[in-house]
């Protein structure tokens, strides 16, 4: 029997934890699985650490140049032949049960696109604690609409048809972050149904290197990303507006903050204008007002801003 899903983990210098992401992989309850991984020009070791895993055939290794995580999705799912593909990052793990019961339901559902879940939130040891829909909204259903507006919040370990990822041209190479949020909305403009499972079937790895501790670049692509939605769906350009104003504030208020936490007060002031005028934050209008009449004490107004 040929495998059901095809696991894509792309990998840059994750030499620290991707052996725990592989060994969650191979404690699967299903074992009709293969796992691709890209080695996006590591240089510490993390193409040492997959191959010690050679004597599992279900396995493979791919190194190429350093492209950024999209083109090497993009690159493993290249190489696939099954069905399904599961996405799933260097840094995270799954639950043993994670495919049987996601790629259980995309079997039981031919309509689904793609099928997501909950996940905890961890650091270092994998203990259960805090899940990712404590801090952001997972309430069914998931529309294109809700996802649009972040009324839910799709948790980047998702399996889904292949059909569906080859019908939307995959992941945009162009965008270094962001680019999974991309694809599901994609995928749902273009009318696929996606399912929700209220389990914590994953383990999301927050690390001070990964792409989501750097908010500014975060917002910055997912701002592409609503331009995109936009052009392709006139009747969301209201809601896209919205949503780019607001990320726009959170861009500059980030980049005001920098500045001031730098000593650059000329470019606090002109960030902290910006963000100012896309919404009102007196905290942010005062410490731009005490760090103009005493740039001594910006450090100690900075602390205004958390």
């Amino acid at each position: 029997m040929g495998a059901a899903t095809s696991i894509i983990m792309p990998a840059y210098n994750a030499a620290p934890y991707i052996g725990d992401a592989v060994e969650s992989v191979r404690a699967q309850t299903r074992d009709d699985w293969e796992l691709i991984i890209v080695d996006d020009g590591s240089v510490d070791g993390t193409g040492d650490i997959v191959r010690s895993f050679s004597a599992d055939p279900r396995i493979r290794l791919i190194r190429q140049e350093n492209q950024g995580a999209p083109a090497a999705r993009n690159a493993a799912a290249a190489e696939a032949s099954t069905p399904f593909l599961s996405m799933l990052d260097a840094d995270d793990a799954w639950a043993p049960d994670y495919l049987e019961r996601v790629i259980g339901a995309l079997e039981a559902d031919e309509q689904l696109a793609f099928c997501c879940c909950d996940a905890f939130i961890f650091e270092t040891d994998r203990v259960p604690g805090n899940r990712c829909s404590k801090n952001v909204l997972m309430v069914p259903p998931v529309t294109l609409e809700r996802v649009a507006a972040r009324d839910f919040q799709v948790y980047t370990s998702v399996s889904l048809r292949r059909s569906w990822f080859d019908r939307v041209g995959g992941f945009d190479a162009a965008l270094h972050n962001a680019q999974d949020f991309d694809l599901w909305l994609r995928i749902l403009a273009d009318g696929g149904r996606a399912r929700f499972l209220d389990a914590p079937l994953a383990w999301y790895r927050r690390t001070p290197g990964s792409l989501s501790s750097n908010e500014i670049r975060l917002h910055q692509y997912t701002l592409k990303v609503y331009e995109k939605l936009a052009a392709a769906r006139p009747e969301l350009v209201s809601l896209c507006a919205r949503m780019t104003e607001k990320l726009r504030y959170e861009v500059a208020l980030g980049k005001a903050k920098n500045a001031l936490s730098d000593g650059a007060f000329d470019a606090f002031h002109a960030h902290a204008r910006d963000a100012l005028a896309l919404r009102r934050n007196p905290k942010l209008a005062a410490a731009a007002a005490v760090a103009r009449l005493s740039p001594g004490l910006a450090r100690r107004v900075f602390a205004m801003l958390n």
